[in-house]
């Protein structure tokens, strides 16, 4: 049965040391920024907190924003078992 799932719902990763490294790349991208050069740039895991089990929650168009160009066919796995998790109550029926 297909259900539908707006992308600004959040998902859940569990990033693998290759995924912590792009985004610790994507924070510095932005903090390079000349608007924003001033603040100080957040850790990464400040950034993206893990829950106790080390997954992330974020919008799944950030996830895209972030992941998309990094993940194709033979691309090294960014995140664990390429799992994305999505809590029903953003999944509805079509």
């Amino acid at each position: 049965m297909l259900k539908k799932f707006n992308i600004n719902s959040n998902i859940v990763i569990k990033p693998n040391d290759h995924g912590w490294k792009i985004l610790q790349e994507h924070l510095d991208e932005i903090y390079s920024d000349e608007r924003i050069k001033h603040l100080k740039k957040p850790k990464v895991a400040r950034a993206f907190p893990p829950n106790e089990k080390g997954y992330i929650e974020m919008q799944m168009w950030k996830f895209m924003e972030i992941f998309g160009p990094k993940v194709f066919h033979g691309s090294q796995n960014t995140f664990e078992k390429n799992i994305i998790l999505i809590d029903e109550k953003y999944l509805e029926e079509i």
